[in-house]
């Protein structure tokens, strides 16, 4: 027979029926419409750029989460070289602008480490009032890319004042400073005995000719580092808020 009849009693014919499924499977073969590409598209477009961004947060955090105990092994470092040799000994980091931008990027307020009281001749004294120089003990660290030394949340000055010749000069540099004595205790760069201090890194980004890092967008989250007691000894602060409310906003 060449007739079906329908549920609703309509006749159809095996050639219409045929139609219909020529009809169905050009339909199928058409594929997606250019709107549901754009926004599929716009879909992917969107979750990439989510997952960019928070990627980039976690690249920044884990930055201060490595500069953190890295510049505690240095303060150890300073500690321990100041109680063995009995000579004033620092933490030093890079603060000197005036190089070019490759030499800022690598070195400003990233650059660390331990330096030795000297006199003239460049020989080590255990005298403070015989120094005439600062020199690296040993080979300098670097903080991790896109972090830095903040020296306003650390309560230092705007502009470093001291000195230190670092590997590859053999001038001083200008350079934040965290002095110890004999005994490991923390003081001022004349060698008085101060309460106590703090190190405080933080993500950002050093833009070519520009004299400050520019604050991370978390810039409340991403900071880290320890407090110092004026026995020398270190707290980890385990909370932003310990840094930001005592030292206000978290710009550098």
């Amino acid at each position: 027979m060449t007739e079906q009849l329908s549920v609703s009693g309509e006749k159809i014919t095996d050639s219409s029926t045929h139609k219909v499924s020529r009809n169905l499977r050009r339909s199928r073969d058409r594929g997606f419409t250019l709107v549901e590409i754009l926004v599929v598209m716009a879909i992917i477009a969107t979750l990439l750029g989510l997952g960019v961004g928070a990627i980039k947060n976690m690249a920044s955090s884990k930055g201060v989460d490595t500069a953190v105990p890295l510049a505690d092994s240095i303060f150890a470092q300073a500690r321990q070289v100041a109680k063995s040799t009995g000579a004033p000994t620092r933490v030093v980091i890079y603060a000197d602008s005036s190089g070019d931008n490759e030499d800022k990027r690598d070195r400003y307020l990233r650059m660390i480490g331990v330096a030795t009281g000297r006199d003239g001749a460049g020989l080590p004294v255990t005298d403070i009032a015989d120094v005439t120089q600062w020199k690296l003990v040993s080979r300098a660290s670097s903080l991790p890319s896109n972090t830095y030394f903040n020296a306003k949340l650390s309560n230092k000055p705007g502009t470093a004042s001291e000195t230190a010749i670092f590997p590859g000069s053999t001038t001083g540099k200008n350079c934040y400073v965290y002095q110890f004595n004999s005994e490991g205790a923390l003081v001022d760069p004349s060698g008085a005995p101060v309460t106590d201090g703090q190190f405080v890194v933080q993500a950002g980004k050093l833009r070519p000719g520009a004299t400050a890092p520019d604050t991370a967008a978390n810039a409340t989250r991403d900071v880290g580092g320890f407090k110092i007691w004026a026995n020398g000894r270190m707290a980890k602060f385990r909370s932003p808020n310990q840094i930001i409310n005592g030292s206000g906003d978290a710009e550098f």
